[in-house]
């Protein structure tokens, strides 16, 4: 991994090295017997995250931005934590909504809070701790679910919110400090896991650095890592190097699955209706979406055996117990890029583009639909990206029937919805659907609702 190496993460995980020399849990083991929490992996903590995932469960992105609604989301979180005893993760949580307060509270465009850029990747990461993809005997070796949870709560603390690795760090030391379970430290056992409750803070803080920052030069932002770590992202003009940072996610299973998250998560939500056309800056962000595909699979790196390989190769070498969600994540990120640059190139016909991105959409998504079906469809759908996408793609149809367009109607019904059936099946998806009848276009919504609130009902 040339001068990131393995040094940084070899110090990085002497620090929870605990996780072996212990014989602990990175979460709470038989030490806390008396624990009012539920086990960690059993009936009652899976129960209290279906609990969680039913109360957040909204019928659309839509549904889901009612400030009422935002309010449960942040309660039901919230309760799931404590419920949970998941102290740092809530510590997390709570410093993400101040973060994303104020001037900062929305997205660009639409009324989305901000925060749900950060939360839609961690309800996918609890579907897969439910479903056991993330068991304990897999991911806890390389940290464990709350250290996956806090660092994918605060990824953009670091290079968004110039908050400092020792700030994201306190924050979750001193929510520890005032852990019941921990106020008894002349305890040995107590003790013990104090320290390795403190040992997992120290690296889901270095995780969030391993995503932050290193793209940018020294002069930007308001902390600077150590001068090796910059230039190890940057070429020989001092530039950032977008593509050395990719290659350098492939340091810890964590940087690489938040990082794609966030990838996904960043393309899916480009468009909107009220600021965000297909024809708005269409090349620009062609290119970018181009760019995050071939990012995984146009970079190459060595392995063990000096083989070239892709990253998205190389991540299935190294994490082979993690096939199954480094394909869907990929399969998500296909997905999601090749219905936005059918759509652009669809709107755009001057667009320098791939060839690939003018083929039939149901022949270019074929080889991801069975690797995207399970995350893609267990609910809740209002927060999944495919869905959101889709749903703001028939936000725009809806906008352009209202005034004679048909363009993005004819796009969903020609090829966004027949490649997309296995997934967006009636029986899965409670988004509205953009309908055509034989007396003319009609925006349906449980067969009754037309296009305009004042026009007459159509069948």
């Amino acid at each position: 991994m040339g001068k990131l190496g393995g040094q940084f993460w070899r110090n990085a995980f002497s620090k929870v090295s605990g996780f072996v020399s212990l014989g602990l849990s990175p979460r709470f083991n038989q030490t806390f017997d008396a624990s009012p929490f539920p086990p960690p992996g059993s009936g009652e903590e899976h129960a209290a995250i279906d609990r969680f995932l039913e109360a957040i469960d909204f019928e659309s992105e839509k549904e889901s931005i009612k400030p009422e609604h935002v309010e449960i989301v942040k309660n039901a979180f919230l309760a799931l934590t404590e419920e949970l005893g998941w102290t740092r993760v809530k510590a997390a949580f709570t410093e993400l909504l101040d973060e994303k307060s104020g001037p900062k509270q929305y997205r660009k465009f639409g009324g989305i809070p901000n925060f749900y850029h950060d939360l839609r990747p961690m309800i996918g990461t609890l579907i897969r701790y439910r479903n056991g993809d993330f068991s304990a005997d897999k991911i806890e070796p390389h940290g464990g679910n709350e250290t996956m949870l806090v660092a994918q709560a605060r990824h953009d603390s670091h290079e968004d919110h110039s908050k400092s690795p020792h700030e994201i760090y306190a924050v979750q030391e001193k929510a520890l400090h005032h852990d019941p379970r921990y106020q008894d430290l002349d305890n040995p056992d107590t003790l013990s896991a104090f320290q390795m409750a403190l040992r997992e803070a120290t690296f889901s803080t270095e995780i969030v650095k391993g995503l932050s920052s290193h793209t940018k030069p020294p002069s930007v932002g308001g902390y600077y890592p150590p001068p090796k770590r910059v230039e190890y992202f940057v070429d020989e003009h001092n530039q950032p190097d977008k593509d050395a940072f990719i290659r350098g996610t492939l340091d810890h299973f964590m940087t690489f699955f938040i990082k794609q998250n966030d990838s996904i998560e960043n393309i899916s939500t480009l468009f909107h209706v009220d600021g965000a056309p297909p024809t708005n800056n269409a090349q620009k962000w062609y290119d970018y979406v181009n760019g995050k595909i071939s990012s995984y699979h146009d970079n190459y790196v060595q392995n063990e055996q000096g083989e070239p390989l892709s990253v998205f190769e190389r991540a299935l070498e190294k994490w082979p117990a993690f096939e199954k969600n480094i394909r869907e994540l990929d399969a998500m990120m296909q997905l999601n890029a090749a219905i936005f640059k059918r759509v652009v190139v669809s709107y755009n016909s001057g667009l320098r583009s791939d060839d690939i991105d003018k083929q039939p959409l149901g022949d270019r998504l074929a080889p991801f639909i069975d690797h995207a079906k399970e995350i893609c469809t267990t609910p809740p759908l209002a927060f999944k990206s495919l869905f959101i996408q889709v749903e703001r793609l028939e936000d725009i149809a809806k906008d352009e029937i209202n005034r004679g367009d048909m363009t993005m109607l004819n796009l969903l019904q020609d090829e966004i919805y027949p490649a997309l059936a296995s997934l967006l099946g009636e029986e899965k998806m409670r988004l509205t659907h953009v309908a055509r009848s034989d007396r003319g276009a009609v925006w349906r919504a449980s067969g009754e609702n037309s296009l305009d609130d004042n026009a007459p009902a159509m069948a």
